[in-house]
């Protein structure tokens, strides 16, 4: 009978001049806190002689919270965070790097940005072509500012840039395991203390 009740129970408290209702103890309304805190100064101005319609806030159904029908009866309810929903929730908060995936465009971006620089000397030209480029040499057999050493500079570039971010990818997918498994720990201990409490924590 809620929603039948509310129209009724918002016209009898309009009736009180003295009266302002704000918040979700106020208003019987699932508020955010931008939402509560904006209703609060709007009452405070209305208490101040202006005229604000608190209950114009917070009127769009995107921010209300989610009710599901109780398994116990016709009462409506939040659902509880059974422990498929937990599962999917940590699924994704702890989403995944495709290592092949980011180490191929780590490779590609390396790979082409040492070919456009090899390049962009190679038609300026000059008596020392990329001498600081050259050094590059130290780390890329075969290495130098010519078209030869820019077809091979841009192979190991890339075979380094995709090695560098395949281990960069797993790298970020084992602490983020090691993260969640601390998580689902804790998640287990407090389940433990508190079986009922443990889902709204």
């Amino acid at each position: 009978g809620y929603q039948a009740a509310m129209p009724v129970l918002r016209e009898y408290v309009r009736g009180f001049s003295n009266l302002h209702v704000v918040g979700r103890n106020g208003q019987h309304r699932y508020n955010n806190q931008d939402h509560s805190m904006l209703g609060g100064m709007l009452a405070a101005r209305n208490v101040a002689g202006e005229s604000h319609d608190v209950w114009s806030v917070n009127v769009e159904d995107d921010y209300h919270e989610e009710i599901r029908e109780s398994k116990a009866g016709d009462r409506q309810t939040p659902a509880p965070a059974d422990g498929r929903l937990v599962e999917d929730l940590l699924r994704e908060a702890f989403a995944r790097y495709d290592a092949v995936a980011l180490g191929g465009a780590v490779g590609v971006v390396t790979a082409i940005g040492l070919l456009l620089a090899t390049v962009a000397l190679l038609l300026r030209g000059g008596e020392v072509v990329g001498p600081n480029l050259s050094l590059l040499d130290n780390y890329l057999f075969g290495f130098d500012a010519s078209w030869r050493g820019a077809a091979i500079g841009t192979a190991e570039a890339g075979a380094a840039g995709f090695a560098l971010g395949f281990v960069l990818g797993r790298s970020i997918n084992w602490l983020v395991d090691r993260h969640e498994v601390g998580i689902r720990r804790r998640l287990e201990y407090a389940s433990a203390i508190d079986p009922f409490g443990a889902v709204d924590q």
